[in-house]
């Protein structure tokens, strides 16, 4: 499970559960936002961010059939929105 292994100390983590598939939302060892998904049979990286260091108050959401993560980025509060889906 390398995935895990990369996890960050005081990583943050969300978990949501979709059509019997778990999803881990989480900040590797370098900081950068990841999601994974979780099912009997596999565990795989599904999103990794380019621009994303150690975001603040992420969350993971399920809207219109699509999965989404959210977070706060910057001294500027802005507010990310990201179709992991796409």
């Amino acid at each position: 499970m390398q995935a895990v292994a990369d996890a960050g100390w005081g990583s943050q983590v969300d978990i949501l559960s979709v059509a019997g598939k778990v999803y881990v939302a989480y900040t590797d060892a370098s900081g950068y936002l990841c999601v994974l998904q979780v099912s009997t049979e596999s565990m795989q990286r599904i999103y990794r961010s380019h621009t994303a260091i150690y975001p603040q108050r992420m969350e993971l959401l399920y809207v219109q059939d699509s999965l989404w993560i959210s977070y706060v980025e910057g001294e500027g509060k802005t507010l990310q929105l990201i179709n992991v889906w796409q």
